[in-house]
C-alpha cells in the first residue's frame, strides 16, 4: 500500500516538472512574433475593458466574453492599469495559462485509457506544433479548446459514475465554452449524437456481462433525473448569465446570444466576404498531413495521424471483437464505450468543421486533441501487444524519432518561420516589416519629444483597414484613423497611408517635403510611410553624429 502510493505521488512529481517545462517552452520568445489582426482587436477590446470597465458582448465579430475578463488578473498581477502599458507577453499569457490547465484536462482520462495512453498523449500534445503555436497567440481558440474537452470529459464521467459534481462541471465547461466560442454550438451537437450512440451500445452489449438493462446498472428514477437536468441547467446558466450581460452592466448582450447565430451561420457558408476564407473540405487533412508551398520545410503532423489510425483500428477491433464473442468484462465494455464516445464526439465536430466552407487554420484544434488522445492509445496498443524487450525498444526509438520531428517543426514554425506564409498555422499574419515601420516611428518620436512637439500619427485607408496598427500606437495619445485625406496635414509628422490614396495624398500636400517609405503589413498588404522631411534631416543627423 505504501509502494502504490509512492509510486502514485512519485508520478505526479515527474508530471508536475514535464508541465513545467512546457510552461517554461511555451513562455520563451512569446513576443518575437508580431501582433496578429485579431490578437491586437482583442487586445484591444480588452484594453476598453481595463480602462474603462465597459465590454459589450458583439454578436458580429470577436465571440465570446471570457477571454476578455480571463485576462484582468494578469494586469492587476502587473499592476498595469493603462492600456498603452500592456504587452505582447501579458495577453499571450492567457492560451499559455489555458494550454496547461488542457493537460490538466486529460488527465481525469488516465484511469481509463492507462497510464502508456495518458503519457503519450501528453508529450504529443507538448510538442504538436499547431498546439505550440496557438498556445502562444491571443485569440480565443485554445480556451474553446479546454472548456470544450471538459464538457466532453466530464459527461464520460457522468456515463461512467452519474455523480452530481461531473454533471456541474459539464454544465460550467459548457457554459464558458459558449463564452468562447460560438462553434461550441457544433461540439454540443456532436457531443449529444455520441451520447446517444454511447449509451445505445451500453444498452446492446449489457447481456454480454450478464446484465440485460442498463437500467439496472444505471438506475434512473424520475426525481433524480430531474434534480440532474435542474444541476446541469443551473450550472451553465450562472456563467452565462454573468458573462454575457457583462455581470449586468449588459443585458442586451443575453440576446444578442442568440441573435450571434445568424451572422455565423451566414459566415459558415461562405457569403458575403467571409468568401475570402473558403476552403475545400480536404484543406484541414492537407494541413495536418502534408503542407508545402514550395518555400521553407514540408510540414506535418503526421506521426500523430499515424498512431491516431492505430488507435482507432486498436478500438474498433476491442468493439468488433466483443460482438463476435457475445461476451466481454465490464472493464473491457467500459473501454469501448469511452472509445466510442471519444471517436464520435471529436470527429463529428471534424466532419462538420471540414464540410462547413468558412475554414481557418486554428479551427482544427479541437479534432486533434481528439487525435492525439486515440494516438496514445494506439501507442499503448502496441505497446501492450509487443512484450518482447527488442521490439519495445524498437517501439521507443519510433516514439523518440516522430517526437523529434514534431519538435523540430515546433522550433521553426515558433522561432525561424513564426510569421512566414510556408508556415501552415501563420494565417495572413502580420509582417514583420510593420514592426519595423512602428519602430521606425518610435525611433523618430523620441527627437520630436526632446524638441518640445507634438507627436501625431495619422492613418489613412479607404477600407478601413487599419488592424493592427492601432495596437502598436497604443503608446503614442495623438493619433487618428481616416478614411479619406484630411485637408489640414500642417502639423502631422508621420502619414500611413494605403496605396490607393497615395496619389491623392500627395496631391493635398502640395510640395510640402516629407520622405516616403515602404512597408509590407501582412502578405500582398502594403503601407507608405510618409516622415516630414525635417523630423527625416534630424534624424540622419543624430545618426551620423553616433557613428562620429
Amino acid at each position: 500500500m505504501l509502494k502504490k502510493q509512492f509510486s502514485k505521488y512519485f508520478f505526479f512529481l515527474i508530471y508536475l516538472l514535464f508541465l513545467f517545462v512546457v510552461l517554461i517552452s511555451r513562455f520563451y520568445g512569446i513576443s518575437i512574433r508580431p501582433m496578429h489582426c485579431d490578437e491586437a482587436n482583442q487586445a484591444y477590446k480588452t484594453g476598453i475593458l481595463l480602462e474603462k470597465g465597459i465590454y459589450k458582448y458583439d454578436p458580429h465579430e470577436h465571440h465570446g466574453p471570457l477571454l476578455y475578463y480571463s485576462t484582468l488578473p494578469v494586469f492587476y498581477f502587473c499592476k498595469v492599469t493603462h492600456f498603452k502599458d500592456t504587452t505582447e507577453t501579458m495577453f499571450r499569457s492567457i492560451p499559455v495559462f489555458f494550454s496547461l490547465l488542457l493537460f490538466l484536462s486529460i488527465l481525469t482520462l488516465k484511469k481509463y485509457i492507462g497510464n502508456p495512453a495518458f503519457l503519450v498523449s501528453s508529450l504529443l500534445l507538448a510538442v504538436s506544433h499547431a498546439f505550440f503555436f496557438y498556445s502562444r497567440y491571443y485569440v480565443h481558440e485554445i480556451a474553446f479548446v479546454l472548456f470544450s474537452s471538459i464538457f466532453i470529459f466530464s459527461l464520460w464521467s457522468y456515463i461512467n459514475q452519474q455523480n452530481i459534481l461531473s454533471i456541474i462541471v459539464a454544465g460550467v465547461s459548457l457554459s464558458l465554452a459558449f463564452a468562447t466560442k460560438e462553434t461550441t454550438l457544433i461540439v454540443l451537437f456532436a457531443t449529444s449524437l455520441s451520447v446517444i450512440i454511447t449509451f445505445f451500445y451500453l444498452f446492446k452489449t449489457s447481456q454480454f456481462v450478464g446484465t440485460y438493462s442498463i437500467l439496472t446498472i444505471y438506475p434512473v428514477t424520475l426525481w433524480k433525473t430531474y434534480k440532474y437536468i435542474s444541476l446541469f441547467f443551473i450550472s451553465f446558466f450562472i456563467p452565462w448569465l454573468l458573462l454575457f450581460s457583462s455581470f449586468f452592466k449588459n443585458p442586451q448582450g443575453l440576446l444578442d446570444f442568440f441573435r450571434a447565430y445568424q451572422t455565423y451561420l451566414f459566415r459558415a457558408c461562405g457569403e458575403g466576404s467571409s468568401g475570402i476564407h473558403d476552403k475545400p473540405w480536404w484543406y484541414y487533412l492537407q494541413i495536418l498531413t502534408y503542407f508545402n508551398k514550395t518555400v521553407g520545410p514540408i510540414w506535418s503532423e503526421g506521426f500523430i495521424i499515424l498512431l491516431c489510425c492505430i488507435g482507432i483500428m486498436s478500438s474498433l477491433y476491442l468493439i468488433i471483437q466483443i460482438f463476435i464473442q457475445k461476451k466481454c468484462s465490464e472493464k473491457e465494455r467500459k473501454l469501448s464505450a469511452l472509445y466510442i464516445f471519444l471517436f464520435f464526439s471529436f470527429f463529428i465536430t471534424f466532419l462538420i468543421f471540414s464540410l462547413i466552407p468558412y475554414k481557418t487554420p486554428w479551427n482544427i484544434l479541437f479534432p486533434l486533441l481528439g487525435m492525439i488522445i486515440f494516438a496514445g492509445i494506439g501507442f499503448q496498443f502496441l505497446w501492450q501487444k509487443f512484450h518482447r524487450i527488442w521490439a519495445r525498444i524498437i517501439l521507443l526509438i519510433f516514439l523518440t524519432v516522430g517526437t523529434y520531428h514534431l519538435s523540430n517543426q515546433t522550433y521553426q514554425g515558433n522561432f525561424i518561420y513564426y510569421a512566414d506564409i510556408s508556415n501552415p498555422y501563420v494565417y495572413a499574419h502580420t509582417s514583420s516589416s510593420l514592426v519595423k515601420m512602428i519602430d521606425r516611428i518610435y525611433q523618430l518620436s523620441d527627437i520630436l519629444s526632446k524638441n518640445n512637439k507634438e507627436i501625431i500619427v495619422f492613418v489613412i485607408d479607404p477600407t478601413n483597414d487599419y488592424w493592427p496598427i492601432p495596437w502598436y500606437l497604443r503608446k503614442i495619445d495623438k493619433k487618428g484613423f481616416w478614411s479619406k485625406t484630411p485637408s489640414d496635414i500642417d502639423t502631422v509628422p508621420f502619414w500611413i497611408v494605403s496605396p490607393e490614396l497615395s496619389h491623392e495624398f500627395e496631391k493635398v500636400i502640395n510640395g510640402k517635403p516629407y520622405m516616403k517609405e515602404v512597408y509590407t503589413i501582412r502578405p500582398g498588404v502594403f503601407r507608405y510611410l510618409y516622415i516630414e522631411q525635417s523630423l527625416w534631416d534630424k534624424f540622419i543627423e543624430n545618426q551620423c553624429a553616433q557613428k562620429k
